[in-house]
């Protein structure tokens, strides 16, 4: 493999991005894209400084195994199957929620639990770091949160569908909470939690 696909993969590894790998290694992000793109290449002083900083030995660094960039980008295809579902029963969960009917059933109940598992898959927490991704996330959280609520009170499908049962009622706010949770986390996920292939390979 050629070295430049090994520093990516092993900077990605790391959650460096190319101007914190730069600032560790003093030299220019164009640099750190130039070993990248294999136009030009580190020397062996500043391959051993790589080998320290990705926490490998050097033998380990020039020779890794393909095998566990192949499970990289496996791992990344199974997330963007699951992203695409976690955007899809979002739309289906704003349907319902609204009363128009869609083929499946309880889609904000599944819409959870493929959050949940996506989130698990999500291997590029360190982007949170970045001061501007962290307030997006916050407000972004915050946003789709208070407007789903709004919606939830303006809801006349919602109000329309109370009877004189209490524990039918009960069952109809319970369903109203979950949609709430499901589709603002499904917004959240798909506004801020994306994967980008170049992050894997």
């Amino acid at each position: 493999m050629e070295l430049g696909k090994q520093i990516k993969f092993y900077r990605t590894k790391q959650g460096f991005t190319q101007e914190q790998l730069a600032n560790k290694l003093l030299v220019s992000r164009k640099t750190i894209s130039s070993w990248e793109n294999d136009r030009s290449s580190p020397d062996l002083e500043t391959l051993s400084r790589l080998s320290v900083i990705f926490n490998i030995t050097l033998d380990d660094f020039l020779h890794q195994d393909i095998t566990e960039i192949k499970n990289s980008k496996t791992k990344y295809y199974i997330s963007l199957l699951i992203y695409i579902i976690v955007l899809i029963l979002t739309l289906l969960s704003y349907l319902r929620f609204f009363g128009i009917k869609t083929i499946i059933l309880y889609p904000s109940i599944i819409n959870i639990a493929f959050s949940i598992i996506y989130l698990f898959l999500f291997n590029d927490w360190a982007r949170f770091k970045q001061k501007k991704k962290l307030i997006l996330l916050l407000v972004s959280s915050f946003a789709f949160l208070i407007f789903n609520s709004v919606i939830t009170i303006f809801n006349s499908y919602l109000f329309n569908s109370f009877s004189n049962s209490p524990s039918y009622n009960l069952g109809i706010l319970l369903g109203a909470l979950i949609t709430i949770i499901s589709i603002t986390n499904g917004s959240i996920i798909v506004i801020n939690f994306y994967q980008k292939l170049q992050d894997l390979s």
